[in-house]
């Protein structure tokens, strides 16, 4: 792996979220690089402090804690009743196109019963999935609660129930209640209504003797209808129609 790449991961790492030979890899390659050590040593600190924090319980908190409950009893409920194991599948690209770019267009995920997000109306993701828009196929993720337009090269995961993270690109939210769309560094935008939303933060100056510094924006809104909350680690800005904002390198929402 590129220091790019491992940056990129080392908010999943400090968080425990990476499947196990993904970690190997990024635990490998940190290990191996003394600047990608340092900024998984600054994040895990930070992580640790906020972690030691007393926890401040709000509504919303009771509210995302009992709609995991529910989410948690009818996933075993489902996964005791359906017994076949889950598959791989492939989104093809439009009609008409030569194999070999059909084959440039796939995107791979992982099929599970009970899973809430489905792909191009069809195919059920679980959390924890993957899903990539290559350079020809649409694709389109959809819920109880609206759909998740992927343009070309963005690249989400599938979180739970109306919930997706975006690494990088560009995804267009339509969303009939709320959908909520995370970044990897803190950040959040709640939208109801249409929205515009984009990641482009990358690691630049990345070498082995300082550790890496960023460069772009972690998530980037601009509300076409309806109305959203944007919320980094030092604020929030509520958005109406027409209006957009971004997360700056400080975890401030600004317009």
């Amino acid at each position: 792996m590129k220091c790019d790449d491992v940056v990129k991961r080392i908010p999943e790492l400090v968080l425990d979220e990476l499947d196990v030979e993904v970690r190997r890899e990024v635990t490998a390659h940190v290990e191996s690089c003394g600047a990608c050590r340092a900024e998984r040593e600054r994040q895990g600190g930070a992580v640790a402090i906020l972690r030691g924090a007393p926890d401040i319980e709000t509504s919303a908190a009771r509210r995302d804690d009992a709609v995991k409950a529910m989410m948690a009893a009818r996933d075993e409920l489902v996964e005791r009743a359906m017994m076949a194991r889950p598959v791989r599948w492939r989104v093809r690209a439009v009609a008409g196109l030569a194999a070999a770019a059909l084959m440039a267009a796939v995107a791979w995920v992982t099929l599970a019963p009970g899973a809430s997000w489905r792909v191009d109306g069809r195919d059920a993701v679980r959390p924890g999935d993957v899903v990539t828009r290559q350079e020809s196929a649409p694709l389109t993720l959809a819920c109880d609660e609206g759909t998740v337009e992927l343009e070309r090269s963005a690249r989400v995961e599938v979180l739970g129930r109306a919930r997706l993270r975006l690494f990088d690109g560009t995804i267009r939210v339509s969303a009939r209640g709320e959908i909520t769309v995370l970044d990897s560094f803190g950040g959040r935008v709640v939208v109801t209504g249409r929205a515009v939303v984009e990641s482009d933060r990358r690691a630049v100056g990345s070498n082995a003797s300082e550790p890496p510094t960023f460069s772009g924006d972690s998530l980037r809104v601009r509300i076409e209808s309806g109305h959203g909350v944007l919320r980094g680690a030092r604020g929030e800005l509520k958005l109406e129609a027409g209006e957009k904002a971004r997360i700056d390198r400080d975890g401030r929402p600004v317009h």
